[in-house]
């Protein structure tokens, strides 16, 4: 998710970071791409208004 969207959804990132439950500092360091916990939740308490893209995020290759 990128964190203009998140950022823009919620109404600014002090917004935001009260509806994820996050310190506004936090959000502040946020840089391009929301990380993948916090943007899990936003997509959560956004009721899927704003969602996850998998493909910002880097692939693991933990198959052992």
């Amino acid at each position: 998710m990128k964190s203009t969207t998140c950022v823009t959804y919620f109404g600014g990132k002090r917004q935001t970071a009260e509806a994820l439950g996050l310190s506004a500092q936090a959000v502040h360091q946020w840089r391009n791409v929301v990380p993948l916990a916090s943007a899990y939740k936003a997509q959560v308490v956004s009721k899927g208004d704003i969602l996850v893209q998998i493909s910002l995020y880097g692939r693991s290759n933990k198959h052992e």
